[in-house]
């Protein structure tokens, strides 16, 4: 009877312990996140490491539409103007939080005659939440708490 008591006290004690998806961003919304990126960026079949925790924003990009395909990266901030994605994450309150903002883009590189390229870049804010799959596992991924022990 003691054994039993003891293990339902350690079920117990392990289900408080936990958190759900929305708390998870919440605790992980103003700090800096480790993100995946390539180990060597002119290789691309190098493999993916985690960063130090030095990006407000990790993202996966999607190009030339392949989405069994994404590419993981650290964003800069000054890269590009984040007001309006800043703005959406900022949404979040004590029962709401953002967990993607996804992207679909078009750039004229070749000027406005020529055809344009067309990208889809997710960014999110926990850390290794960008992680180097297709676009379906990675939303999936994202579903659930991202525990920060869970990645070395």
């Amino acid at each position: 009877m003691l054994k039993t008591v003891a293990i339902v006290c350690a079920l117990v004690a392990v289900g408080l312990s936990e958190i759900n998806t929305q708390t998870d961003a919440l605790q992980q919304h103003d700090r800096l996140h480790r993100c995946w990126e390539p180990v060597d960026f002119k290789n691309e079949s190098s493999g993916h490491r985690l960063s130090e925790p030095i990006y407000r924003y990790c993202s996966v990009m999607a190009v030339n539409k392949n989405y069994k395909v994404l590419h993981p990266f650290g964003v800069e901030e000054e890269s590009d103007d984040y007001t309006h994605v800043n703005a959406i994450f900022e949404t979040a309150s004590s029962k709401y939080a953002i967990l993607n903002v996804c992207l679909q883009e078009a750039l004229a590189f070749g000027g406005p005659t020529r055809p344009s390229q067309v990208s889809l870049r997710c960014l999110c804010r926990r850390d290794a939440c960008n992680i180097p799959t297709d676009l379906v596992s990675y939303m999936e991924f994202n579903q659930n708490p991202i525990p920060s022990e869970q990645f070395p």
